[in-house]
């Protein structure tokens, strides 16, 4: 079965194909021609070039050395240097000193009752001659001294202290049966001196009765 499309019913663009079709049919068929009639058979070489894959170059990865890690030895700590207890210079205390102080307060209470005036002026800071000569005209004009020092509060301040107390005192006349009682509040002030409080003050704040 023969099928025929005539060039009147063709599209512009079958129009257009037929024409280029034929006109390479004709370069072909006049150039085989050619070569027909000089004898010469010609050679038609097709070459397929195939494209060359690309090669990847891959940049070799620098390989940086790592830093040596010093390793920590432990020191070896001797049993002698674990067991050694640490020692640890004491320090003055507010007990201590209220301790110290209070010894003080015994002697004056032990010098008074027993009118020893060296013993009385061995913890006085300071003193003067016209002072020494009338602690010794107090101590002759009674025939019975009796003193009691209880401590109220203590006011530390490095070297320095000031006790606040109550002073009890009971004194009989020489020659005489008259006794005089008498209870204040006084404020003693004391300083070290080479490590031993001296007292430097004496102060009487009130008459209680």
């Amino acid at each position: 079965m023969r099928y025929s499309v005539s060039w009147r019913d063709m599209t512009s663009a079958q129009k257009a194909a037929s024409a280029l079709c034929a006109l390479l049919l004709m370069i072909f068929f006049n150039g085989c021609r050619g070569c027909m009639e000089k004898g010469e058979e010609q050679e038609i070489t097709i070459t397929l070039q195939t494209e060359k894959p690309t090669e990847t170059t891959v940049a070799p990865t620098e390989v940086k050395p790592q830093p040596r890690v010093k390793k920590v030895v432990p020191q070896r700590v001797s049993k002698a240097t674990e067991a050694a207890p640490m020692t640890i210079a004491p320090q003055p205390t507010k007990g201590s000193d209220l301790e110290l102080i209070q010894s003080v307060l015994d002697r004056q209470k032990k010098a008074f009752e027993a009118k020893d005036l060296d013993l009385y002026l061995s913890d006085l800071a300071t003193v003067t001659d016209k002072e020494t000569s009338g602690f010794r005209d107090s101590f002759k004009k009674y025939d019975e001294i009796m003193v009691e020092f209880t401590i109220e509060s203590l006011d530390l301040k490095g070297e320095m202290a000031h006790v606040t107390m109550l002073q009890k005192t009971r004194l009989r006349l020489k020659g005489s049966n008259r006794v005089q009682e008498g209870l204040m509040r006084v404020l003693w002030g004391f300083i070290k001196k080479e490590g031993h409080w001296k007292i430097a003050e004496f102060k009487k704040i009130e008459s209680i009765h």
